[in-house]
């Protein structure tokens, strides 16, 4: 037992010696590693910077991946959550909010769903302790905040029968609940006036809590109840959230709610004929419109990050070379190749170390820099930042990127001739050549993926000015757009149509003010259109379409200079005493009414607050416009008259002869001077909507033009780097030849000859990696293809110019030597 005992001490006690020397030949090998840096400021200067610019740009962008793509959402198990949608096969519609009738069929039938709820997006006008204000919002089912599985930081959440006609009860968010009502926990169980109506706030919601995710976040949550009107089944603007059973499968799932659509859509022909379900998981439902985005902005760094240490590979083989001698030395006095390759890995990851701690400063400034340029209305921009997940990437970055640069030097330097370099000095190995063309290999590498990275920067470029130069249908120039909520105000409908035209008439007469008119939507804003189906008369009662949806007063049409191709504006004729009318697009009219005539014509909408669907004769065709998107084709559309329909929030459009930034505090006036309480928000321009539209391609050309920028530069450095030691090291064969009688431009062509091969080998591999990866961009191109070969063209002759140029410095100075000078290099 003894025996044992002391066999069992010896053990330990000969690990922990072990261990001891291990530890101090690393101390010895950090300690040597810094005088080595120390000693060398320039080139340990430029390889930290080289490299921290990768990294740091690594960093930047995998917070982005993070927070946008990877982060889970804050909800109880989020991989549950599915969106449920509406599809028209007939019309191809992708996706289409649905009808609540619809949703309320779906949670009754459905066998797959653990729960579903809805909701309804509204602008509110809040009264309180403070001046009238207006706020954003959801009208929502009563299980909504079940569903996700979330508890509120004061109070309760809704009651089920909250959702019956008549109860008013809301829950506020944390923010709304500090600012307007001074964090006071008494507000629960408190009314407020809400759109003119008594509400009860019965919670708070958490200050983390935000659903829907969003850029402009909500700031109540009103429950389903304040709707006494069923919805009409033509009418689809509800957003459906469920909950999928722990065993159901999306597959599962998806089968079984189109089973559901096919039996509505047989026993509501008229609404639901060729509707189906389509669900999405609300993960991807979130990230689904700028994943391809990220993930290629991710790529490009990458890249940058591989041509960074392959930059600072190249500087370690060029240094490497200069210390032949000294290595040669230290293997003589008993130091073995792993021991040398130890030191040199060292040194390596020592610089990866510095170069990470100052890239991360550089992501730091760089997040916040996304964050605030970043589109607007990318998912979850305000989670971008440095946290724990965010360091744990940079430290593996900082090990693989150290292991990656340092590696093939120190192998390189290991396997060498170290006794024939000590004999006869640096720059006299046979090795020289091998280790020359492992650095026109890496040149060779960064030109190949720098040119890949101008390809796509190239393509992105090309369609963000494509998709500039696309005609919306209508003039966006000196047009100030506002929001005015008439909701609080006690109105009958033939009272509001007088307060709308009693505004108009006043902002008419605001100086300057050439046209003005009101809509529903703006054009380009990103709010989301309304789709409505309508029928054409004469069609039977399943014949049913989905147009988007306006309504808009008289002069709107001039307002936006969209043409009237056929028939007549509304006027302040069209009232509620007038025959229902409407006018169409000419998209619309072209498919509805082929090879005719669509005036005269009567069509009725499936949309009307009081579900009145009267017959409404088309009186004018106009041209169609874009309201989505830039990109997407022009939806067939039709447009009401305010002064038949009127709505209680209404956006204003106002063209100005002078700049309209000049006019807020005017138009301000002129809405308060009919009414002091009115709240008047949204202040934008057209101008800015339309820049909105372009945010998030401008932003990927932007940032994918600005890491192919740092990439060109990294290799113009890097091939400039092996045209200088390569005109050193055959600085004695010029001399030789310029003294036999060679001129200048001989030499000259010589020099230019190595980087001139290098050069046309890394465009030819990476024009075939473009052609390979560019296909990607697809995506996220307009008007033109991934292959576009004068894209590909003009940046392969702007990289080929770049790095010529690197090389024609060099190989001009060694053109310029006197002979008897680069004799002396012998």
């Amino acid at each position: 037992m003894g025996a044992r005992v002391s066999i069992f001490q010896f053990r330990v006690s000969d690990f922990s010696f072990m261990e001891g020397r291990i530890m101090t030949a690393l101390i010895q090998d950090v300690r040597y590693s810094l005088r080595m840096l120390a000693r060398n400021p320039g080139f340990t200067a430029v390889a930290v910077l080289t490299l921290a610019l990768g990294m740091g740009a690594n960093t930047a962008i995998f917070s982005v991946v993070y927070a946008v793509l990877l982060r889970p959402l804050p909800y109880r198990s989020p991989d549950q959550l599915v969106q449920v949608w509406e599809a028209d096969l007939k019309s191809q519609t992708s996706q289409m909010p649905p009808s609540y009738p619809d949703f309320l069929d779906w949670r009754t039938q459905n066998h797959v769903f653990e729960s579903i709820a809805a909701y309804d997006w509204a602008r509110f006008t809040l009264t309180g302790p403070k001046e009238s204000a207006h706020v954003e919002g959801l009208v929502v089912s009563a299980d909504l905040f079940s569903l996700l599985g979330v508890q509120p930081a004061l109070g309760r959440l809704f009651l089920p029968e909250e959702d019956q006609p008549g109860h008013h009860a809301v829950i506020l968010s944390h923010d709304l609940w500090q600012q307007r009502f001074n964090a006071d926990p008494g507000v629960v169980g408190q009314t407020v006036r809400i759109t003119r109506m008594p509400f009860v706030v019965v919670g708070v919601m958490p200050a983390s809590f935000e659903f829907p995710i969003q850029a402009q976040p909500t700031e109540v949550w009103v429950a389903r109840g304040v709707y006494s009107e069923t919805a009409n089944r033509s009418s689809h603007y509800f957003g459906v959230i469920a909950r999928l059973r722990p065993q159901v499968t999306l597959e599962q799932a998806r089968a079984e709610m189109s089973t559901i659509a096919a039996r509505l859509a047989k026993e509501y022909p008229s609404s639901n004929k060729d509707l189906t379900v389509k669900l999405v998981p609300e993960h991807e439902q979130l990230v689904g419109g700028v994943r391809t985005a990220v993930l290629i902005l991710f790529g490009a760094v990458v890249l940058v990050l591989l041509i960074a240490c392959a930059n600072v590979a190249n500087l370690l083989l060029a240094r490497a070379t200069r210390r032949g001698g000294e290595i040669a030395v230290r293997a003589a006095l008993g130091a073995g190749p792993r021991r040398i390759v130890r030191q040199l890995l060292t040194e390596s990851l020592l610089l990866s170390g510095l170069s990470g701690a100052l890239g991360l400063f550089l992501a730091w400034w760089g997040t916040s820099w996304l964050a605030r340029l970043g589109p607007q209305d990318t998912p979850r921009l305000s989670e971008i930042g440095i946290d724990g997940h965010v360091l744990a990437f940079t430290l593996a970055t900082i090990v693989v990127t150290g292991v990656v640069f340092g590696l093939a030097p120190a192998v390189r330097i290991a396997r060498s001739k170290l006794f024939e370099s000590l004999k006869t000095g640096i720059g006299a190995s046979g090795h020289g050549s091998r280790r020359h063309r492992l650095r026109a290999a890496l040149v060779v590498s960064e030109v190949a993926l720098t040119l890949i990275l101008l390809s796509g920067a190239g393509l992105l470029i090309n369609s963000l000015y494509r998709l500039a130069s696309v005609n919306p249908g209508f003039n966006p120039r000196g047009v100030l757009t506002f929001a005015v909520d008439l909701s609080d105000m006690e109105y009958t409908p033939a009272q509001a149509v007088t307060r709308w035209n009693e505004l108009l008439e006043r902002i008419r007469h605001a100086p300057g003010v050439v046209n003005a008119a009101v809509d529903t939507s703006i054009p380009l804003s990103g709010i989301e259109v309304m789709y409505v189906g309508f029928q054409i008369e004469g069609q039977t009662t399943s014949d049913w379409n989905t147009a988007a949806f306006s309504i808009v007063s008289p002069d709107f049409f001039r307002t936006l200079s969209i043409p009237i191709l056929a028939g007549r504006d509304f006027t302040p004729a069209d009232d509620s005493k007038a025959p229902p009318v409407v006018i169409i697009s000419e998209s619309l009219a072209r498919r509805s009414f082929p090879g005719q005539s669509a005036l005269g014509k009567r069509i009725k909408s499936g949309y009307n607050a009081r579900n009145e669907i009267p017959m409404r004769q088309v009186i004018g065709v106009v041209a169609d416009i874009r309201r989505d998107s830039l990109a997407d084709t022009p939806p067939p559309a039709f447009y009401l008259p305010v002064s038949q329909l009127p709505e209680g929030s209404m956006r204003f459009l106002m063209r100005s002869a002078n700049p309209p930034s000049g006019s807020v505090d005017s138009i301000r006036s002129a809405v308060w001077s009919v009414n002091r309480s009115l709240p008047v928000y949204d202040i934008k321009t057209l101008d800015q909507y339309l820049g909105l539209a372009l945010a998030q391609q401008r932003f990927n050309a932007l940032l994918l033009g600005l890491f192919a920028g740092l990439a060109v530069v990294l290799s113009a450095v890097g091939l400039y780097g092996v045209v200088s030691y390569s005109v050193g090291q055959r600085m004695y064969e010029f001399g030789l030849r310029m003294a036999l009688g060679a001129e200048g431009v001989d030499v000259l062509r010589m020099a230019l000859g190595e980087g001139l091969i290098l050069v046309l080998i890394g465009l030819g591999l990476g024009l075939a990696g473009a052609l390979g990866l560019t296909r990607f961009l697809s995506s996220l191109l307009y008007g033109v293809k991934s292959t576009d070969p004068v894209t590909f063209a003009i940046v392969s002759a702007v990289l080929a110019g770049v790095t010529l140029f690197a090389c024609y410095i060099p190989a001009r100075r060694a053109a310029k030597v006197h002979p008897m000078q680069a004799l002396r290099y012998e």
